[in-house]
């Protein structure tokens, strides 16, 4: 730390872990439950509220006497969301996948019902693929990993709404050329948390995408890799998913993913 000394403010470490207590599956503490979940006396906790919420970090419940997050804490959490910027957070992670497995990295959005291509990374000495991969370039989202993992956690009255129209038309013999067994697909994509297009629009090309999620927990991106199927043979899919959902993982944690 540049060699300056490291000064351990306990009462700022206490008020960040009471904070960080408030989650969504958990918005309203007392001040005894508090107290007794971090481990802390209830006059410490209760002076530290206090404290909050004169700041308006927190308020206070006037007839319960139970404690949620105050004003203050949204206005803070907007500049957080405020710094966000997809394409160039996610370059690092592309550029590590590269790294990692030597293969081609995406990440892509859903846009008016396409999937968007919205940054591209090639490997060195890369060649080959780009005919069908570069930023801005769009396509349905029924023809590609990316596409599937964009679907796959969507509601289904909005899936039913965007795939109504779209004409499920064989590419190569491996498409998914039927909506019904589309759709069942989609579920076990869910299930295993990533997506595996499986020479679906070009014959000798594999690619496998995971879901980048933001603080709604919604997905809002997808990333993937995509080589030839001997660069990426079939032994070596459950490695090369693993590593994709880990990086979409942390990407999905910079966007505040809980």
């Amino acid at each position: 730390m540049d060699g300056k000394p490291y000064y351990h403010i306990e009462s700022a470490q206490r008020a960040i872990r009471i904070l960080k207590a408030f989650q969504p599956e958990h918005r309203v503490w007392g001040v005894t439950d508090l107290s007794r979940h971090l481990g802390l006396s209830k006059s410490v906790v209760h002076r530290l509220l206090l404290t909050l919420e004169q700041e308006g970090v927190v308020q206070r419940d006037v007839e319960s006497g139970a404690y949620r997050l105050g004003m203050e804490a949204y206005h803070i959490g907007m500049v957080y969301l405020g710094q966000w910027n997809l394409p160039g957070d996610s370059a690092r992670y592309l550029r590590m996948l590269v790294h990692d497995l030597e293969m081609m990295a995406h990440l892509a959005v859903l846009d008016a019902g396409q999937v968007m291509y919205v940054n591209v990374v090639y490997p060195p000495r890369y060649a080959g693929g780009e005919e069908f991969s570069w930023a801005g370039r769009r396509q349905p989202p029924i023809r590609s990993g990316l596409g599937k993992v964009l679907l796959a956690w969507m509601p289904r009255a909005r899936l039913n709404q965007l795939l109504e129209p779209l004409a499920f038309e064989p590419i190569t013999h491996r498409t998914i050329a039927d909506r019904e067994t589309f759709k069942k697909h989609l579920a076990q994509v869910r299930k295993q948390g990533y997506a595996l297009d499986d020479q679906e629009i070009s014959i000798g090309w594999r690619c496998v995408a995971a879901p980048v999620f933001d603080h709604t927990r919604q997905v809002t991106a997808a990333i993937s890799v995509s080589a030839t199927t001997q660069q990426m043979p079939l032994d070596q899919i459950g490695h090369v998913a693993r590593t994709v959902t880990q990086s979409a993982l942390r990407l999905s944690e910079q966007l505040g993913y809980r």
